[in-house]
């Protein structure tokens, strides 16, 4: 289904309106009861954007839809041939949740409709992106998969594959606390975000989502190990941490733990290899849990055999095309491209019609155009290529790009693409 097909829904029991923050119980337990989880009264939504906060009201007052959105950037690439990168602004939607009692009622349509619509209206993020609890749900509303990722399972004692073409690691020492935001949090959030323009697709969050990468309520730290860092720094200069908690058990009368990699960034390669061996080596443990891990992370080739870490496929970013124009602008190509688009979209009527897409690898410009098309697709194929990953030629392969001009759809993938796979290590 394309985002041009909406199912059509029963007309949505109340309206969307703004939630304050004095409503935040309310927020709290309707994602409570739709999410399934216990609540917890020591968590605060203290990291909320509240006037990007928006729930639906149905007409008795109660609420039954919600959602929140991010002031957040991301990583997309540009330069000859795909090797550069840039930051660009977009809003990161999280928290939707929707009453269990009004479900198939429309109010996730009307939300996603007013979401899409508000972040047009303000202008200042041509990009809207999640992560999706059920993966099919998102795509009917122009959402594409843009990065995918994979969780892996280190067995402990790991050995990795010397790196002749780096530089070595003398001088870079690794240093294991209780992390702490007053003493790492400005120091996190510089490394992470430094981190983040090695690779396409990586999500910086804002200050308020990084002190909340610290907390820990009093019910959490009854059921785990206070969060824990491990600094890695050359002559006094930090170049890298990993976030980890580990979780101890005995079989057998034989220590078993397992240590759960949350979080790993570091400004160079060779920092990285570090960070991954010693957080591969607590003692007392048998296994290093790691998720979103990139498809083509160095970690895969300095393993002798990377069958042993048996990674499982994982969806990331789904990413949506809010205004086209400068979407599509916002990066650069990796060969000079000239191709007239004829774009569908069912939700973000400003964007349909046909657009002259002129991009190099210093830029691009988007136009409308009386033009024939060269392709015709959906903005959701046009979502899921922007951070260089998804090949729009093998959407094409599938049925989901059409093709008027022999070699447009090949010239354009291949345009698109990044040299490196682009990756969400941040969930939001």
């Amino acid at each position: 289904m394309s985002s041009a097909d909406l199912p059509v829904v029963p007309s949505v029991p109340g309206s969307v309106v703004a939630i304050a923050r004095e409503q935040d119980r309310e927020v709290r337990w309707l994602d409570q009861a739709a999410f399934v989880f216990p609540d917890d009264p020591g968590h605060e939504l203290d990291y909320f954007e509240w006037d990007r906060t928006f729930g639906v009201r149905a007409d008795d007052g109660e609420l039954v839809g919600v959602n929140s959105t991010y002031s957040l950037r991301v990583v997309l690439p540009t330069g000859e041939l795909g090797t550069g990168t840039v930051s660009r602004p977009m809003a990161g939607l999280s928290w939707v949740s929707v009453h269990p009692g009004y479900r198939r009622r429309g109010v996730l349509s009307a939300m996603m409709r007013h979401h899409l619509h508000e972040v047009h209206a303000r202008g200042e993020e041509a990009l809207s992106g999640l992560h999706a609890s059920e993966a099919s749900i998102y795509p009917r509303f122009g959402y594409g998969l843009a990065t995918v990722g994979y969780a892996v399972s280190l067995g402990r004692g790991l050995t990795l594959r010397d790196a002749p073409a780096a530089p070595d690691d003398e001088g870079l020492r690794v240093r294991f606390a209780t992390a702490d935001v007053e003493a790492h949090g400005a120091l996190v959030a510089d490394l992470y975000t430094r981190s983040c323009a090695r690779r396409p697709g990586m999500v910086d969050r804002t200050a308020a989502l990084n002190r909340g990468r610290f907390r820990q309520t009093p019910r959490e730290l009854e059921k785990e190990e206070p969060l824990r860092i491990l600094v890695a720094d050359r002559e006094g200069r930090p170049t890298g941490y990993a976030l980890v908690q580990r979780d101890m058990k005995w079989t057998d009368h034989a220590p078993d733990g397992t240590t759960r990699v949350l979080e790993l960034a570091a400004t160079d390669v060779v920092t990285e290899r570090r960070l991954w061996q010693a957080v591969a080596d607590f003692d007392l443990t048998s296994a290093t849990i790691a998720y979103r891990v990139a498809t083509d992370h160095p970690l895969l080739a300095w393993l002798p055999d990377a069958r042993t870490i048996k990674p499982t496929r994982t969806d990331e970013l789904f990413l949506r095309v809010v205004d086209l124009d400068r979407a599509l602008t916002s990066r650069g190509y990796a060969i000079d491209v000239d191709v007239v688009l004829a774009v569908t979209d069912g939700l973000c009527p400003w964007n349909a019609g046909t657009w002259r897409l002129v991009g190099a690898a210093d830029g691009a410009t988007c136009e409308r155009t009386n033009d024939a098309p060269d392709l015709t697709l959906d903005v959701r194929e046009l979502g899921a290529a922007l951070p260089g990953g998804a090949s729009l030629a093998a959407a094409g392969a599938a049925g989901l790009v059409q093709e008027h001009t022999p070699g447009a759809l090949a010239r354009l993938s291949t345009a698109m693409r990044s040299a490196i796979e682009p990756a969400t290590t941040y969930g939001f």
